[in-house]
């Protein structure tokens, strides 16, 4: 037999609430060329259960919780598809969300990660209208002239919105899994780096975007972290990655955007002084940015 085109990965974590609909959205998709993997990161609420009775799934049962991108990488490890599309377990898609992102894929070569369109949605599966992260739901225009300085300021791709190149996802090594929650936008930006023309007066990357409302990213209160110090570590993390690109890689505006993005982490974990050296870093940058002014101001107070 020969292999599917798409590896759909599910990742599954005590939402036994949400997880039928999230395989249903999976089996209504125009596009059937795909193999349904799911792994399951060590749920105690009878999704084990459940899945195990679900026809055509393979399943993967961690023993102990390995976290989101451990897991991610296990299940894509086996996979057999070109693609990798991801679902977590309380996200929708919509039936052409496969068929749409599989299509981009083989008629732009060059481009390596497609995300798509969507909105967010409560508990109960009901669109919110607002932005109850306190962002717009992340998309973009594919032939932006500048993608990669756009994901030095924000996370352009949700990941149940993404589909990828394996071959790609393979030569990167996967997720870093020291992350705990910010490896799919460190993942993101090394696949807008792999490949690209990096010439900054005017960068072609190999993101792409099905601008179309594909995904129903829910919202609730099961979903969201609170730890805080695992969140403050990665954000550290993800602006060490970004500023050891240096000069060579970014320009000194997103240099300095960088900077002032860590200097702002180090004063969320409590560490003035590395934050006053992130900020001087900041505006030897770029002097006109007053926010980082301001803000080294604040932290001599």
């Amino acid at each position: 037999m020969s292999s599917p085109l798409v590896s759909v990965i599910l990742t599954s974590y005590n939402h036994l609430n949400y997880i039928e609909e999230a395989i249903t959205s999976v089996r209504n998709q125009t596009f059937q060329d795909y193999e349904f993997i799911a792994i399951d990161d060590g749920s105690t609420d009878g999704t084990r259960d459940f899945l195990a009775t679900q026809p055509n799934i393979k399943l993967i049962l961690n023993e102990q919780n390995l976290g989101t991108y451990a897991s991610l990488n296990k299940a894509i490890s086996t996979a057999q598809g070109q693609f990798i599309a991801i679902l977590n377990d309380d996200d929708l898609w919509e039936p052409q969300k496969l068929e749409l992102q599989s299509n981009f894929l083989i008629s732009h070569p060059d481009v390596h990660l497609v995300g798509c369109g969507g909105h967010f949605i409560d508990s109960t599966g009901a669109q919110v209208i607002n932005n109850p992260l306190g962002f717009d739901f992340p998309v973009f225009d594919s032939n932006s002239p500048n993608i990669l300085g756009d994901l030095v300021t924000r996370n352009l791709i949700i990941p149940s919105g993404s589909m990828f190149r394996k071959s790609t996802f393979d030569e990167l090594k996967g997720f870093d899994e020291m992350y705990f929650g910010s490896g799919d936008w460190d993942l993101w930006f090394k696949f807008a780096l792999h490949g690209s023309d990096l010439n900054k007066s005017n960068r072609k990357s190999n993101l792409g975007c099905v601008n179309e409302p594909l995904l129903k990213y829910r919202v609730h209160s099961g979903g969201a972290s609170t730890n805080t110090d695992k969140i403050i570590q990665d954000d550290l993390r993800l602006r060490d990655m970004m500023l050891n690109l240096g000069i060579d890689h970014l320009t000194k505006k997103e240099l300095a955007f960088c900077w002032a993005a860590q200097g702002a982490n180090y004063e969320r974990a409590g560490k003035k002084r590395d934050a006053r050296e992130c900020y001087k870093a900041s505006i030897a940058l770029n002097p006109t940015r007053a926010k980082t002014i301001l803000r080294l101001l604040k932290s001599l107070l």
